[in-house]
Protein backbone atom coordinates (compact mmCIF):
# COMPACT_ATOMS: atom_id res chain seq x y z
CA UNK A 1 0.00 0.00 0.00
CA UNK A 2 1.91 3.33 -0.97
CA UNK A 3 0.89 6.21 1.33
CA UNK A 4 2.38 10.02 1.90
CA UNK A 5 4.09 10.71 5.09
CA UNK A 6 3.09 14.34 6.25
CA UNK A 7 6.11 16.02 8.04
CA UNK A 8 6.11 18.54 10.73
CA UNK A 9 8.62 20.78 8.70
CA UNK A 10 6.59 21.24 5.97
CA UNK A 11 3.64 20.42 3.77
CA UNK A 12 3.79 17.43 1.20
CA UNK A 13 2.11 18.32 -1.54
CA UNK A 14 3.68 15.51 -4.18
CA UNK A 15 5.98 12.73 -4.77
CA UNK A 16 8.19 13.25 -8.33
CA UNK A 17 8.55 10.57 -10.39
CA UNK A 18 11.06 10.49 -12.94
CA UNK A 19 10.53 8.57 -16.25
CA UNK A 20 11.48 8.22 -20.02
CA UNK A 21 8.54 7.58 -21.67
CA UNK A 22 9.05 3.98 -22.56
CA UNK A 23 6.00 2.15 -23.74
CA UNK A 24 3.83 -0.01 -21.02
CA UNK A 25 4.13 -3.52 -20.96
CA UNK A 26 1.87 -5.80 -22.69
CA UNK A 27 -1.56 -3.56 -23.49
CA UNK A 28 -1.88 -1.69 -20.55
CA UNK A 29 -1.73 1.53 -21.90
CA UNK A 30 1.12 4.21 -20.06
CA UNK A 31 -2.04 6.16 -18.29
CA UNK A 32 -3.61 2.94 -16.82
CA UNK A 33 -0.35 1.46 -15.29
CA UNK A 34 0.77 5.15 -13.67
CA UNK A 35 -2.99 4.31 -12.19
CA UNK A 36 -2.57 1.05 -10.85
CA UNK A 37 0.94 1.73 -9.44
CA UNK A 38 -0.60 5.02 -7.57
CA UNK A 39 -3.42 2.91 -6.64
CA UNK A 40 -6.39 4.69 -8.72
CA UNK A 41 -4.79 8.05 -8.55
CA UNK A 42 -6.28 10.45 -11.27
CA UNK A 43 -5.02 13.25 -13.58
CA UNK A 44 -5.90 16.21 -16.13
CA UNK A 45 -9.11 17.45 -15.78
CA UNK A 46 -11.07 15.16 -13.72
CA UNK A 47 -7.95 15.41 -11.20
CA UNK A 48 -8.11 19.55 -11.34
CA UNK A 49 -11.92 19.15 -10.87
CA UNK A 50 -11.21 17.24 -7.70
CA UNK A 51 -8.55 19.28 -6.66
CA UNK A 52 -11.36 22.12 -6.21
CA UNK A 53 -14.14 20.06 -4.96
CA UNK A 54 -14.32 16.74 -3.71
CA UNK A 55 -10.34 16.63 -2.55
CA UNK A 56 -10.06 20.06 -1.67
CA UNK A 57 -10.80 19.86 2.11
CA UNK A 58 -7.38 17.18 1.91
CA UNK A 59 -5.42 19.31 0.19
CA UNK A 60 -6.15 22.27 2.42
CA UNK A 61 -5.57 19.65 5.69
CA UNK A 62 -2.09 19.04 4.08
CA UNK A 63 -1.04 23.08 3.77
CA UNK A 64 -1.38 23.02 -0.66
CA UNK A 65 -3.26 25.33 -1.87
CA UNK A 66 -6.31 24.03 -3.87
CA UNK A 67 -6.68 26.03 -6.41
CA UNK A 68 -2.55 26.24 -7.34
CA UNK A 69 -3.22 22.56 -7.50
CA UNK A 70 -5.65 22.43 -9.77
CA UNK A 71 -4.05 24.93 -12.36
CA UNK A 72 -0.94 22.46 -12.40
CA UNK A 73 -3.52 19.50 -12.51
CA UNK A 74 -5.37 20.51 -15.23
CA UNK A 75 -2.15 22.82 -17.40
CA UNK A 76 0.09 19.49 -16.81
CA UNK A 77 -0.70 15.75 -17.92
CA UNK A 78 2.04 14.65 -16.26
CA UNK A 79 0.54 15.37 -12.65
CA UNK A 80 -1.71 13.25 -10.47
CA UNK A 81 -3.99 13.37 -8.00
CA UNK A 82 -3.93 10.58 -5.50
CA UNK A 83 -7.04 9.33 -3.42
CA UNK A 84 -5.64 10.98 0.14
CA UNK A 85 -4.90 14.34 -1.90
CA UNK A 86 -1.07 14.22 -2.73
CA UNK A 87 -0.13 15.54 -5.94
CA UNK A 88 2.41 13.76 -7.61
CA UNK A 89 4.51 14.08 -10.88
CA UNK A 90 5.11 10.86 -13.25
CA UNK A 91 6.69 12.18 -16.28
CA UNK A 92 8.59 11.65 -19.79
CA UNK A 93 11.52 12.01 -18.73
CA UNK A 94 14.17 11.86 -21.98
CA UNK A 95 11.01 12.02 -24.42
CA UNK A 96 13.02 13.92 -26.48
CA UNK A 97 15.83 11.88 -28.95
CA UNK A 98 19.17 10.95 -26.99
CA UNK A 99 22.06 12.86 -27.34
CA UNK A 100 24.92 10.16 -28.93
CA UNK A 101 26.91 9.03 -26.56
CA UNK A 102 29.26 7.78 -29.30
CA UNK A 103 31.60 11.02 -29.47
CA UNK A 104 31.30 11.12 -25.68
CA UNK A 105 32.86 7.34 -25.76
CA UNK A 106 35.91 8.33 -27.92
CA UNK A 107 37.07 10.88 -24.40
CA UNK A 108 39.71 9.44 -22.58
CA UNK A 109 38.23 7.04 -20.06
CA UNK A 110 39.80 7.39 -16.61
CA UNK A 111 39.90 5.02 -13.11
CA UNK A 112 36.62 4.93 -10.79
CA UNK A 113 37.31 6.80 -7.66
CA UNK A 114 39.04 5.14 -5.32
CA UNK A 115 36.69 3.52 -1.85
CA UNK A 116 38.43 4.28 1.53
CA UNK A 117 37.15 0.62 1.92
CA UNK A 118 34.41 -1.61 1.63
CA UNK A 119 31.33 -1.98 3.94
CA UNK A 120 30.48 -6.46 5.08
CA UNK A 121 28.02 -6.57 2.00
CA UNK A 122 30.62 -5.06 -0.16
CA UNK A 123 29.74 -1.75 -0.81
CA UNK A 124 32.62 0.53 -1.87
CA UNK A 125 32.87 3.31 1.25
CA UNK A 126 33.14 7.29 -0.55
CA UNK A 127 32.59 10.56 1.58
CA UNK A 128 32.84 13.72 -0.31
CA UNK A 129 32.77 15.83 2.75
CA UNK A 130 32.52 14.34 5.83
CA UNK A 131 31.11 16.05 8.97
CA UNK A 132 28.70 18.13 6.70
CA UNK A 133 25.40 19.53 7.57
CA UNK A 134 23.47 17.56 5.30
CA UNK A 135 24.01 13.85 4.38
CA UNK A 136 23.24 12.38 0.96
CA UNK A 137 23.09 8.67 1.58
CA UNK A 138 23.71 6.51 -1.62
CA UNK A 139 21.99 3.33 -0.74
CA UNK A 140 23.03 0.35 -3.31
CA UNK A 141 22.61 -3.03 -1.23
CA UNK A 142 18.85 -3.07 -0.91
CA UNK A 143 16.58 -3.78 1.97
CA UNK A 144 12.72 -3.76 3.64
CA UNK A 145 11.57 -0.56 4.63
CA UNK A 146 8.50 0.19 6.55
CA UNK A 147 6.55 3.67 7.18
CA UNK A 148 7.84 5.58 4.58
CA UNK A 149 6.22 7.42 1.71
CA UNK A 150 6.00 4.27 -0.34
CA UNK A 151 4.40 1.94 2.39
CA UNK A 152 6.35 -1.16 2.91
CA UNK A 153 8.83 -2.72 -0.01
CA UNK A 154 11.57 -4.70 -0.05
CA UNK A 155 14.09 -3.16 -2.26
CA UNK A 156 16.37 -5.23 -4.60
CA UNK A 157 20.29 -4.55 -4.63
CA UNK A 158 21.63 -3.46 -7.31
CA UNK A 159 23.14 -5.92 -9.36
CA UNK A 160 24.75 -6.20 -12.99
CA UNK A 161 25.33 -9.71 -13.34
CA UNK A 162 21.82 -10.95 -11.63
CA UNK A 163 23.63 -12.00 -8.51
CA UNK A 164 22.33 -9.85 -5.84
CA UNK A 165 23.94 -11.51 -2.90
CA UNK A 166 27.58 -9.83 -4.46
CA UNK A 167 28.62 -6.96 -5.63
CA UNK A 168 31.34 -7.89 -8.20
CA UNK A 169 34.21 -5.54 -9.30
CA UNK A 170 31.95 -4.44 -12.30
CA UNK A 171 29.25 -3.35 -9.74
CA UNK A 172 31.51 -1.86 -7.51
CA UNK A 173 33.21 -0.01 -10.09
CA UNK A 174 29.35 1.67 -11.38
CA UNK A 175 28.57 2.15 -7.36
CA UNK A 176 32.08 4.27 -7.14
CA UNK A 177 30.97 6.21 -10.45
CA UNK A 178 28.07 6.71 -9.71
CA UNK A 179 28.98 7.89 -6.35
CA UNK A 180 31.84 10.30 -7.75
CA UNK A 181 28.92 11.97 -10.29
CA UNK A 182 26.90 12.70 -7.27
CA UNK A 183 29.12 14.24 -5.42
CA UNK A 184 30.50 16.47 -8.22
CA UNK A 185 26.97 17.65 -8.45
CA UNK A 186 26.83 18.81 -4.81
CA UNK A 187 30.22 19.71 -4.12
CA UNK A 188 29.74 23.45 -3.75
CA UNK A 189 27.78 22.82 -0.92
CA UNK A 190 27.94 21.55 2.72
CA UNK A 191 26.83 18.55 1.68
CA UNK A 192 28.54 14.74 1.74
CA UNK A 193 27.81 12.43 -0.57
CA UNK A 194 28.37 9.01 0.78
CA UNK A 195 27.93 5.45 -0.04
CA UNK A 196 28.51 4.71 3.78
CA UNK A 197 25.06 3.90 5.63
CA UNK A 198 24.88 6.78 8.45
CA UNK A 199 24.54 6.00 12.07
CA UNK A 200 20.80 6.87 12.06
CA UNK A 201 18.95 8.48 8.75
CA UNK A 202 17.38 11.27 10.32
CA UNK A 203 16.34 14.87 9.37
CA UNK A 204 20.11 15.89 7.89
CA UNK A 205 20.17 12.80 5.77
CA UNK A 206 18.62 12.78 2.45
CA UNK A 207 18.16 8.99 1.72
CA UNK A 208 18.24 8.25 -1.75
CA UNK A 209 17.50 4.30 -2.24
CA UNK A 210 18.64 2.54 -5.76
CA UNK A 211 16.19 -0.01 -6.40
CA UNK A 212 13.97 -1.98 -9.10
CA UNK A 213 10.97 -0.64 -10.67
CA UNK A 214 9.23 -3.70 -9.62
CA UNK A 215 10.02 -3.25 -6.27
CA UNK A 216 7.18 -0.21 -6.06
CA UNK A 217 4.78 -1.09 -9.17
CA UNK A 218 6.26 1.22 -11.81
CA UNK A 219 6.37 -0.16 -15.56
CA UNK A 220 9.88 0.36 -17.45
CA UNK A 221 9.29 3.60 -18.17
CA UNK A 222 9.96 5.11 -14.77
CA UNK A 223 13.43 6.00 -13.71
CA UNK A 224 13.59 7.73 -10.10
CA UNK A 225 11.05 9.54 -7.69
CA UNK A 226 10.93 12.19 -5.08
CA UNK A 227 9.01 13.67 -2.40
CA UNK A 228 8.54 16.90 -3.23
CA UNK A 229 7.14 20.60 -1.56
CA UNK A 230 6.91 24.45 -1.89
CA UNK A 231 9.91 24.31 0.54
CA UNK A 232 12.19 21.67 1.88
CA UNK A 233 10.91 18.01 2.51
CA UNK A 234 11.79 16.79 5.62
CA UNK A 235 14.78 14.72 5.09
CA UNK A 236 14.89 10.95 6.97
CA UNK A 237 13.72 7.29 6.90
CA UNK A 238 10.36 8.04 6.02
CA UNK A 239 10.88 10.25 3.12
CA UNK A 240 13.67 7.85 0.80
CA UNK A 241 14.03 9.11 -2.82
CA UNK A 242 13.80 6.45 -5.57
CA UNK A 243 16.69 5.93 -8.23
CA UNK A 244 14.70 2.57 -10.54
CA UNK A 245 18.41 0.72 -11.23
CA UNK A 246 16.69 -1.62 -13.82
CA UNK A 247 14.94 0.98 -15.28
CA UNK A 248 18.38 3.11 -15.98
CA UNK A 249 20.59 0.29 -16.21
CA UNK A 250 22.04 -1.16 -14.07
CA UNK A 251 25.72 -0.37 -15.78
CA UNK A 252 25.20 3.53 -16.45
CA UNK A 253 26.74 5.55 -14.07
CA UNK A 254 25.85 8.16 -15.83
CA UNK A 255 22.22 7.69 -15.80
CA UNK A 256 22.11 6.68 -12.29
CA UNK A 257 24.56 9.55 -11.11
CA UNK A 258 22.34 11.94 -13.43
CA UNK A 259 18.78 10.61 -11.86
CA UNK A 260 20.14 10.37 -8.58
CA UNK A 261 21.03 14.14 -8.71
CA UNK A 262 17.75 15.21 -10.22
CA UNK A 263 15.43 13.21 -7.38
CA UNK A 264 17.85 15.37 -4.74
CA UNK A 265 17.07 18.13 -6.38
CA UNK A 266 13.72 17.64 -5.91
CA UNK A 267 14.08 16.57 -2.36
CA UNK A 268 15.60 20.02 -1.77
CA UNK A 269 12.36 22.13 -3.45
CA UNK A 270 13.20 21.88 -7.33
CA UNK A 271 11.31 21.98 -10.42
CA UNK A 272 11.74 20.80 -13.45
CA UNK A 273 14.10 22.76 -16.28
CA UNK A 274 12.01 23.09 -19.23
CA UNK A 275 11.17 24.79 -22.36
CA UNK A 276 8.12 26.97 -23.55
CA UNK A 277 8.62 27.01 -27.09
CA UNK A 278 8.21 24.09 -27.95
CA UNK A 279 6.76 23.16 -24.79
CA UNK A 280 8.69 20.52 -23.02
CA UNK A 281 8.36 19.43 -19.56
CA UNK A 282 12.23 18.81 -19.31
CA UNK A 283 15.02 20.73 -21.40
CA UNK A 284 17.47 18.13 -23.29
CA UNK A 285 19.96 20.30 -23.79
CA UNK A 286 22.24 21.41 -26.83
CA UNK A 287 25.53 21.61 -28.45
CA UNK A 288 28.22 18.43 -29.26
CA UNK A 289 31.35 17.38 -27.46
CA UNK A 290 33.24 17.75 -24.46
CA UNK A 291 30.85 20.65 -23.98
CA UNK A 292 27.57 19.45 -24.54
CA UNK A 293 25.33 20.79 -22.21
CA UNK A 294 22.39 20.27 -20.07
CA UNK A 295 20.61 21.16 -16.98
CA UNK A 296 20.19 18.75 -14.18
CA UNK A 297 16.58 19.37 -13.11
CA UNK A 298 16.00 18.89 -17.11
CA UNK A 299 17.30 15.64 -19.10
CA UNK A 300 21.11 15.90 -18.64
CA UNK A 301 21.53 12.37 -20.00
CA UNK A 302 24.30 11.77 -22.28
CA UNK A 303 25.27 15.38 -22.10
CA UNK A 304 29.26 15.95 -21.22
CA UNK A 305 28.21 18.98 -19.03
CA UNK A 306 25.43 18.81 -16.32
CA UNK A 307 24.87 22.20 -14.03
CA UNK A 308 22.41 23.70 -11.68
CA UNK A 309 20.18 25.87 -13.60
CA UNK A 310 18.37 28.85 -13.15
CA UNK A 311 16.86 29.44 -16.95
CA UNK A 312 19.49 30.87 -18.26
CA UNK A 313 18.83 29.08 -21.78
CA UNK A 314 17.11 29.58 -24.61
CA UNK A 315 13.02 29.49 -23.90
CA UNK A 316 13.99 28.22 -20.49
CA UNK A 317 11.08 27.68 -17.93
CA UNK A 318 11.60 25.92 -14.48
CA UNK A 319 8.37 27.05 -12.95
CA UNK A 320 5.19 24.82 -13.61
CA UNK A 321 1.76 26.61 -14.59
CA UNK A 322 -0.28 27.60 -11.97
CA UNK A 323 2.75 27.89 -9.40
CA UNK A 324 4.54 31.01 -9.86
CA UNK A 325 6.14 33.36 -12.63
CA UNK A 326 9.70 33.71 -10.80
CA UNK A 327 12.68 31.71 -12.42
CA UNK A 328 14.01 29.33 -9.29
CA UNK A 329 17.87 29.66 -8.58
CA UNK A 330 18.89 26.25 -8.12
CA UNK A 331 21.66 27.20 -6.59
CA UNK A 332 20.70 29.52 -4.34
CA UNK A 333 17.54 26.69 -3.23
CA UNK A 334 20.11 24.47 -2.02
CA UNK A 335 22.60 26.47 -0.73
CA UNK A 336 19.51 28.04 1.56
CA UNK A 337 18.68 25.22 3.31
CA UNK A 338 19.30 25.54 6.94
CA UNK A 339 21.35 22.74 7.65
CA UNK A 340 23.50 23.19 4.90
CA UNK A 341 25.21 26.12 3.13
CA UNK A 342 28.35 27.01 0.39
CA UNK A 343 31.62 24.53 1.42
CA UNK A 344 34.09 26.70 2.69
CA UNK A 345 36.80 27.92 0.46
CA UNK A 346 39.83 26.09 0.31
CA UNK A 347 42.42 27.85 -1.28
CA UNK A 348 43.19 32.37 -0.90
CA UNK A 349 42.61 34.10 -3.89
CA UNK A 350 46.06 36.59 -5.02
CA UNK A 351 49.83 36.02 -4.37
CA UNK A 352 49.86 36.61 -1.03
CA UNK A 353 47.89 33.90 0.47
CA UNK A 354 48.85 31.51 -2.61
CA UNK A 355 49.98 27.90 -1.26
CA UNK A 356 52.83 26.35 -2.97
CA UNK A 357 51.52 23.83 -5.86
CA UNK A 358 51.37 20.46 -4.73
CA UNK A 359 51.49 18.23 -7.64
CA UNK A 360 48.85 16.91 -8.77
CA UNK A 361 47.20 19.60 -6.93
CA UNK A 362 43.48 19.54 -6.32
CA UNK A 363 40.94 21.71 -5.44
CA UNK A 364 37.13 22.83 -5.47
CA UNK A 365 35.53 26.35 -7.56
CA UNK A 366 32.72 26.76 -5.03
CA UNK A 367 30.96 30.43 -6.83
CA UNK A 368 31.10 32.15 -9.62
CA UNK A 369 33.32 34.55 -7.56
CA UNK A 370 35.94 32.03 -6.55
CA UNK A 371 39.24 31.73 -7.44
CA UNK A 372 42.47 29.88 -6.36
CA UNK A 373 46.09 30.90 -6.74
CA UNK A 374 48.92 28.62 -5.86
CA UNK A 375 52.72 30.07 -5.85
CA UNK A 376 54.67 28.24 -9.14
CA UNK A 377 58.18 27.22 -8.78
CA UNK A 378 60.63 29.60 -9.90
CA UNK A 379 61.21 28.67 -13.27
CA UNK A 380 61.76 29.34 -16.58
CA UNK A 381 58.96 27.61 -18.47
CA UNK A 382 56.16 25.19 -17.34
CA UNK A 383 53.22 23.31 -19.07
CA UNK A 384 50.21 23.41 -16.97
CA UNK A 385 46.76 21.69 -17.86
CA UNK A 386 43.99 22.03 -15.08
CA UNK A 387 41.42 19.16 -15.56
CA UNK A 388 37.83 19.16 -13.84
CA UNK A 389 35.97 16.72 -12.46
CA UNK A 390 35.60 13.34 -14.99
CA UNK A 391 33.73 10.61 -14.12
CA UNK A 392 36.11 8.44 -16.84
CA UNK A 393 33.08 6.91 -18.04
CA UNK A 394 30.10 7.26 -20.73
CA UNK A 395 29.81 11.49 -20.36
CA UNK A 396 32.12 13.20 -18.71
CA UNK A 397 29.98 14.12 -15.71
CA UNK A 398 31.38 17.31 -15.06
CA UNK A 399 29.71 20.86 -13.94
CA UNK A 400 33.09 23.36 -14.13
CA UNK A 401 34.29 24.79 -16.84
CA UNK A 402 37.77 26.19 -15.98
CA UNK A 403 40.36 28.62 -16.95
CA UNK A 404 43.82 29.17 -15.99
CA UNK A 405 46.53 32.39 -16.00
CA UNK A 406 49.74 32.49 -14.74
CA UNK A 407 50.07 35.97 -13.06
CA UNK A 408 53.51 37.54 -11.88
CA UNK A 409 53.69 38.83 -8.01
CA UNK A 410 52.01 42.28 -9.12
CA UNK A 411 48.75 40.31 -10.90
CA UNK A 412 49.71 41.27 -14.14
CA UNK A 413 48.92 38.26 -16.58
CA UNK A 414 51.74 36.40 -18.43
CA UNK A 415 49.64 33.51 -19.95
CA UNK A 416 45.97 33.01 -19.79
CA UNK A 417 44.04 29.88 -21.31
CA UNK A 418 40.53 29.68 -21.99
CA UNK A 419 39.13 27.40 -24.69
CA UNK A 420 35.44 27.62 -25.23
CA UNK A 421 35.45 23.96 -26.95
CA UNK A 422 37.03 22.37 -23.79
CA UNK A 423 36.48 22.51 -20.41
CA UNK A 424 39.97 21.77 -19.22
CA UNK A 425 42.25 24.41 -19.66
CA UNK A 426 46.07 24.46 -20.77
CA UNK A 427 49.46 26.66 -21.64
CA UNK A 428 52.59 26.10 -22.13
CA UNK A 429 54.39 29.23 -21.45
CA UNK A 430 57.97 30.95 -20.76
CA UNK A 431 58.83 32.48 -18.14
CA UNK A 432 60.81 35.63 -16.97
CA UNK A 433 63.25 35.70 -14.30
CA UNK A 434 61.23 35.99 -11.01
CA UNK A 435 58.16 34.73 -9.05
CA UNK A 436 54.86 33.77 -11.21
CA UNK A 437 51.26 31.89 -9.75
CA UNK A 438 48.81 30.23 -11.07
CA UNK A 439 45.14 31.44 -11.10
CA UNK A 440 42.47 29.10 -11.78
CA UNK A 441 38.69 30.48 -12.13
CA UNK A 442 35.36 29.29 -13.56
CA UNK A 443 34.81 29.63 -17.07
CA UNK A 444 31.66 29.64 -19.53
CA UNK A 445 30.98 30.06 -23.23
CA UNK A 446 28.26 32.87 -23.56
CA UNK A 447 27.20 31.01 -26.61
CA UNK A 448 26.82 27.76 -24.90
CA UNK A 449 25.81 27.93 -21.18
CA UNK A 450 26.55 30.94 -18.20
CA UNK A 451 29.52 31.04 -15.71
CA UNK A 452 26.30 30.74 -13.24
CA UNK A 453 26.78 26.65 -12.36
CA UNK A 454 30.33 26.56 -13.54
CA UNK A 455 31.53 25.15 -9.85
CA UNK A 456 33.28 21.85 -8.77
CA UNK A 457 36.82 19.94 -8.87
CA UNK A 458 39.87 20.06 -10.39
CA UNK A 459 42.86 19.06 -10.89
CA UNK A 460 46.45 20.35 -11.77
CA UNK A 461 48.76 18.30 -13.38
CA UNK A 462 52.25 20.32 -14.65
CA UNK A 463 56.07 19.76 -16.32
CA UNK A 464 58.27 22.74 -15.60
CA UNK A 465 61.69 23.66 -17.27
CA UNK A 466 64.40 25.36 -15.66
CA UNK A 467 67.00 27.89 -17.38
CA UNK A 468 69.71 28.03 -15.09
CA UNK A 469 70.11 31.96 -14.64
CA UNK A 470 72.72 33.69 -12.76
CA UNK A 471 73.08 37.79 -11.55
CA UNK A 472 76.48 37.62 -12.65
CA UNK A 473 79.74 36.84 -10.49
CA UNK A 474 79.96 38.67 -6.56
CA UNK A 475 83.43 38.26 -6.33
CA UNK A 476 85.67 39.54 -7.83
CA UNK A 477 83.87 42.60 -8.87
CA UNK A 478 84.50 43.00 -11.56
CA UNK A 479 87.56 41.17 -12.04
CA UNK A 480 89.62 43.16 -15.03
CA UNK A 481 93.42 41.60 -14.38
CA UNK A 482 94.66 39.01 -12.26
CA UNK A 483 98.45 38.19 -11.79
CA UNK A 484 100.03 34.65 -12.85
CA UNK A 485 100.35 32.68 -9.66
CA UNK A 486 96.90 34.34 -8.01
CA UNK A 487 94.56 32.11 -6.86
CA UNK A 488 90.92 34.24 -7.66
CA UNK A 489 87.77 33.85 -5.40
CA UNK A 490 84.76 33.82 -7.26
CA UNK A 491 81.22 33.84 -5.85
CA UNK A 492 78.07 33.31 -7.24
CA UNK A 493 74.29 32.78 -7.78
CA UNK A 494 71.94 30.40 -9.57
CA UNK A 495 68.16 30.48 -9.29
CA UNK A 496 67.96 26.75 -9.18
CA UNK A 497 69.28 23.71 -7.94
CA UNK A 498 72.26 22.01 -10.08
CA UNK A 499 74.26 18.63 -9.83
CA UNK A 500 77.69 20.80 -10.33
CA UNK A 501 79.11 24.07 -11.11
CA UNK A 502 82.46 25.16 -12.15
CA UNK A 503 84.48 28.36 -13.31
CA UNK A 504 87.61 28.87 -15.59
CA UNK A 505 89.80 30.51 -18.20
CA UNK A 506 89.20 30.40 -21.67
CA UNK A 507 91.56 31.35 -24.69
CA UNK A 508 89.20 33.23 -27.06
CA UNK A 509 88.51 36.44 -24.41
CA UNK A 510 85.45 37.57 -27.48
CA UNK A 511 84.15 33.88 -27.75
CA UNK A 512 81.37 32.02 -25.72
CA UNK A 513 82.04 30.13 -22.76
CA UNK A 514 81.93 26.50 -24.06
CA UNK A 515 83.68 23.15 -24.11
CA UNK A 516 86.73 22.54 -22.01
CA UNK A 517 88.71 25.70 -20.31
CA UNK A 518 92.47 26.00 -20.21
CA UNK A 519 92.33 25.89 -16.23
CA UNK A 520 89.34 25.29 -14.24
CA UNK A 521 88.16 24.88 -10.78
CA UNK A 522 85.07 23.10 -9.50
CA UNK A 523 82.86 25.07 -6.87
CA UNK A 524 80.97 24.17 -3.66
CA UNK A 525 77.30 24.86 -3.11
CA UNK A 526 76.29 27.48 -0.01
CA UNK A 527 72.96 28.06 0.97
CA UNK A 528 70.51 29.53 -0.88
CA UNK A 529 71.91 28.37 -4.41
CA UNK A 530 75.00 30.37 -3.88
CA UNK A 531 78.54 28.86 -5.09
CA UNK A 532 82.07 29.55 -4.03
CA UNK A 533 85.11 28.46 -6.12
CA UNK A 534 88.91 29.25 -5.62
CA UNK A 535 90.20 29.49 -9.38
CA UNK A 536 94.39 29.27 -9.45
CA UNK A 537 96.07 31.37 -12.02
CA UNK A 538 99.32 29.35 -13.21
CA UNK A 539 102.14 30.78 -13.09
CA UNK A 540 103.51 29.40 -16.48
CA UNK A 541 100.05 31.04 -18.25
CA UNK A 542 101.35 33.37 -21.00
CA UNK A 543 100.47 37.19 -20.42
CA UNK A 544 97.10 38.25 -22.74
CA UNK A 545 93.35 38.26 -22.88
CA UNK A 546 91.24 35.41 -21.28
CA UNK A 547 87.60 35.12 -20.43
CA UNK A 548 86.11 33.67 -17.39
CA UNK A 549 83.48 32.00 -16.92
CA UNK A 550 81.27 29.46 -15.36
CA UNK A 551 79.54 26.60 -16.42
CA UNK A 552 76.81 24.38 -15.02
CA UNK A 553 75.74 20.42 -15.26
CA UNK A 554 72.29 20.46 -17.05
CA UNK A 555 69.65 17.63 -17.24
CA UNK A 556 71.79 15.71 -19.50
CA UNK A 557 75.12 16.04 -17.86
CA UNK A 558 76.65 18.39 -20.24
CA UNK A 559 78.67 21.27 -19.41
CA UNK A 560 76.61 24.22 -20.12
CA UNK A 561 77.11 28.34 -19.83
CA UNK A 562 73.96 29.47 -18.04
CA UNK A 563 71.61 32.56 -18.80
CA UNK A 564 72.53 36.09 -17.87
CA UNK A 565 76.23 37.78 -17.40
CA UNK A 566 78.03 34.32 -16.85
CA UNK A 567 81.65 35.59 -18.21
CA UNK A 568 83.97 38.55 -18.25
CA UNK A 569 87.43 39.31 -19.44
CA UNK A 570 90.32 38.98 -17.98
CA UNK A 571 94.04 40.69 -18.35
CA UNK A 572 96.48 38.38 -17.08
CA UNK A 573 99.75 39.70 -16.33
Amino acid sequence: MMRTVWGAAAAVIGVLVLAVGSPATGSESPEDQNSRALEGAKNGAAAAEAARGSQRAQLVAKGTDPEKSARLLESDPSTWLTDDGAVLYVDAFGSEPAYSDASAVELELGPAPVPSGYSGAGIPLHHSNPGAGITIYLDFDGEPTTATAWGTNAYSPLTIDADPSTFDAAEQSVISRTWGRVAEDFAPFDIDVTTERPAAIDGSVLWLLFGKGSDVGFGPGIWGTAVYVGGYVPFGSSTPALVLWDHTGSDRDDHLGDTASHEAGHMFGLLHDGTSSPWAEYYAGHGDGPTSWGPIMGSANDRNVGQWSKGDYPNAINTPPGLTTQQQDDIAIIAAHPLGGFRADDFGADPLHAPALALPQKGLITSVDDVDVFALPRVSGASIQVTPFRAGEHTDGGDLDVAIDVIDAGGAVVATADDTSQTLAQLDVDLPDGQHYLRIRPSFDPLNYPVYASLGQYEVTATFRTAIRTAGFTEPLPVTSARAGQTLPVKFTLNASVAAARVGLWMDAGAAVSGEPLIGAECRASVGERWQCLLRVPRELPVGVYRLGMQVVDSDGAWVLPAGPASVEVMVR
